[in-house]
């Protein structure tokens, strides 16, 4: 029954792009990362004081689920169910997101989004067969992906202290600038952080958002709280992510982990 359930998956091209996905994604963030450089600015250093505190070396990666809500619309609440699973490099940029949102009829529109060796790419396919769109290989995705993986990488806490290609610039007391070079591709994000020296949020000045069958740089933040330790690591439990559009928050994804792993090996395929 299994061997059966596996080559039913593999027959459709969703599971088939997200494995492939992330066998590449495995085949290039395994180097190590580099010595640490000169110090960050005293938040940063805080901050992954206490983050790593009771932290091992850094794994491979993070294999993380949340229980999540996605809008649909960026006028009204429109929210809907997501469940979603995210694998985030450790030691140099790369992830991969795949979700199962509910669609039209009992139907469901699974999703993948994902940074890979300097490339972003976002598809969609009706019940993992039929295509409903999809976007990879410009500059834009590749940029608005990377942004993703640098304010997420408060869940891999160790690629934010010596990620190759990451430069920390002192703002202020509470805030710091990341700015992250791979591949040729280059992003700079916002942190701010709180009076415990937590993560609080992270802003773009403008993150590529699609809109029609184009991209427009959109201000962008997103939001951390309710702080645990997994495995030795201090995490962010709640996320929040939006868009600012005409002075307006628009958020269209929120969520609560439900599981945090690391990773000191690729794990199974998931059509294994």
């Amino acid at each position: 029954m299994t061997s059966l359930i596996s080559r039913g998956l593999a027959a459709r091209p969703g599971p088939r792009r997200l494995d492939a996905l992330l066998a590449e994604l495995w085949r290039t963030v395994a180097e190590p990362p580099p010595a640490l450089r000169d110090a960050p600015p005293a938040p940063v250093a805080r901050y992954l004081d206490l983050a790593l505190a009771q932290a091992g070396p850094a794994p491979l990666g993070i294999a993380l689920s949340h229980d999540a809500e996605l809008n649909r619309s960026l006028d009204r609440p429109a929210w809907c169910r997501v469940r979603s699973r995210q694998w985030i490099a450790a030691k140099s940029p790369g992830f991969v997101w795949s979700a199962s949102v509910g669609g039209p009829l009992g139907s469901s529109v699974d999703v993948i989004d994902a940074y890979v060796a300097g490339r972003g790419e976002f598809a969609l396919w009706m019940a993992g067969v039929l295509p409903l769109g999809s976007a990879r290989g410009s500059d834009a995705i590749a940029r608005g992906e990377l942004m993703r993986w640098l304010a997420e990488a408060v869940c891999a806490p160790w690629a934010l202290a010596s990620c190759r290609g990451l430069r920390w610039k002192p703002v202020d007391a509470h805030h710091a600038d990341a700015e992250l070079s791979d591949r040729g591709v280059r992003v700079s994000l916002r942190f701010a952080f709180g009076e415990d020296g937590l993560v609080r949020s992270v802003r773009a000045g403008g993150r590529p958002r699609m809109v029609g069958r184009g991209f427009v740089d959109t201000p962008w933040v997103g939001h951390w709280s309710d702080w645990q330790h997994r495995g030795g690591v201090l995490v962010p439990a709640r996320g929040e992510v939006a868009w600012l559009i005409d002075g307006r928050s628009c958020p269209y994804w929120r969520g609560t982990l439900s599981a945090w792993d690391e990773l000191r090996e690729p794990p199974p395929s998931p059509l294994a």
